[in-house]
Formats: structure tokens, C-alpha cells, sequence
């Protein structure tokens, strides 16, 4: 389980995230709601400890990762998996290269049982073996985002964190990468934490829904509970309005 204890995170003057605490639970989906720069991108990036948090805790199978040991951090990030908001595949390396790129770097695993991995985790994405020469630049958006994940679930990670897992995509190819997302949760028993402001997507994916707002939790509860909520704020996005207490931007007269 993951552990958040009254997390902050502050870059300045400028306070993005203020005391969050919650839970992840064993082998749920949770999502993470929210306004585009309210600070999920950054949660997601100091529970996996690329970044420090100002002060609070983040504790991943019982470890602080806030305060351990540079070599506790490594071991602890070897359990988890983290697909990019834009797919981050190596342009410059094959399919095939940038799947089993964590096998080479951070494995044992002969080369011939990389092959094997490389494609049976391209066939858990719905992806065929004969795009393993290609390059990223050759495949859709779709076809990216899904050969992302495969590079990360080669691993076998514990968790996987996904960074907006449907930006930039239409929504059929968002409804897929969707049920991927279940599928694989329910297929390899994993626990997954994505951000995201695809509500349609979110309300599929997601066991739970956290929703921030100006750094705090405005909400923590079901997907259905966030639809039927009275807070005029979460509703508000969750409707996607113009009109309630979050102010948007107008400039047009």
C-alpha cells in the first residue's frame, strides 16, 4: 500500500500541493482528478520519487521514501512502472529497443528470455510482434501510447503511475486505452494511480476518484459518488461547466 501523510510541495513562493493525506489500496485503480495545473503531474511525480517533497511523507510497502536511503529509494522504484504523458518512447531506438530497454538496464534476464517478454508484453497491449523494428515515429498516437505501457509492465512493476494516459487522443482510442488500463489491473494484479482531467475516461478507470483543487482534496470517493456529490465545485468539473465557484478565464465580450 501507499501512504500519503500530509504532503507539501511548494517550487518559491508558489505553493502547489498543501497537506494532502490519503491512501492507495492494494489493486485499485485511483484516479486523480483535477484543473490543468492544480498540481497532479507533481503528486504523481513524488510518489514515485523523482521529485522531494517540501516536507510530509510518502510511505511505498512500508518505506518512507522521503527519507530513506538513496539505495532504499532505487530498490522501492524498482516496484513501480510510469508511462508518460506523451508516451516518451526513444525516437532514436525501435519498439522493440525502447520495451525491453528497463530488461537490459535493470535486469539479469538473458537475452534470449528479453525477446519473449518483448513481445508477449506487446500482445497484453494489443500490439503484433512486426512492429518490433519499427520506430516510434512510424506508429498513431494510439499505437504509442500502448507500446509506452508495454515498456513499462516488462518489469513487472508493482504499481504503475500513468501521467494523463488519454491526452491526445480520440476518444475511441481513449475508451481503449481505458479498458487497457482495467485489464491490465485485473490480469497482472497490480496497482494502478493516474491523473487525469478525461472525466469520461476517469469515471470508467477509476475505483476511486481524488479530486484536487488550489493543492487540497476537495474529494475522495467512487466514481458514481463524484457525479452525485453536493460540492458545487467537484461538480462543476465533473460537468464540465463554465458557470460555479471555479472561475475561468473569460475574455471575450
Amino acid at each position: 500500500m501507499i501512504e500519503i501523510k500530509n504532503l507539501h510541495k511548494s517550487f518559491g513562493s508558489r505553493n502547489v500541493l498543501n497537506g494532502l493525506t490519503f491512501n492507495v489500496r492494494d489493486r485499485e485503480n485511483l484516479v486523480v482528478i483535477g484543473l490543468s495545473g492544480t498540481g497532479k503531474s507533481i503528486l504523481l511525480k513524488n510518489m514515485v520519487g523523482l521529485i522531494k517533497p517540501t516536507s510530509g511523507s510518502i510511505i511505498v510497502d512500508g518505506v518512507d521514501i522521503t527519507k530513506c536511503s538513496l539505495a532504499q529509494l532505487r530498490e522501492t522504484q524498482k516496484k513501480m512502472g510510469y508511462v508518460f504523458q506523451e508516451a516518451a518512447l526513444f525516437d532514436s531506438l525501435t519498439i522493440y529497443e525502447n520495451v525491453a530497454f528497463g530488461l537490459k538496464n535493470l535486469s539479469s534476464m538473458p537475452a534470449s528470455q528479453i525477446g519473449k517478454r518483448v513481445t508477449e508484453c506487446l500482445a497484453m497491449v494489443g500490439l503484433k510482434s512486426d512492429i518490433e523494428k519499427l520506430k516510434p515515429s512510424s506508429l498513431s498516437g494510439g499505437m504509442k501510447k500502448r507500446a509506452a505501457i508495454a515498456r513499462t509492465i516488462a518489469y513487472s512493476p508493482r504499481y504503475i503511475f500513468y501521467d494523463e494516459p488519454t491526452t491526445g487522443l480520440d476518444p475511441i482510442m481513449s475508451d481503449v486505452i481505458s479498458d487497457l488500463i482495467i485489464h491490465l489491473r485485473d490480469k497482472l494484479q497490480i496497482t494502478s494511480v493516474a491523473v487525469s482531467h478525461d472525466m469520461k475516461s476517469a469515471h470508467k478507470m477509476a475505483d476511486r476518484i481524488i479530486m484536487l483543487y488550489q493543492g487540497r482534496i476537495v474529494f475522495d470517493g467512487t466514481p458514481t459518488e463524484a457525479e452525485s456529490t453536493d460540492n458545487k465545485t467537484v461538480r462543476q468539473f465533473v460537468e464540465g461547466s463554465a458557470q460555479g465557484p471555479i472561475e475561468a478565464e473569460r475574455t471575450f465580450k
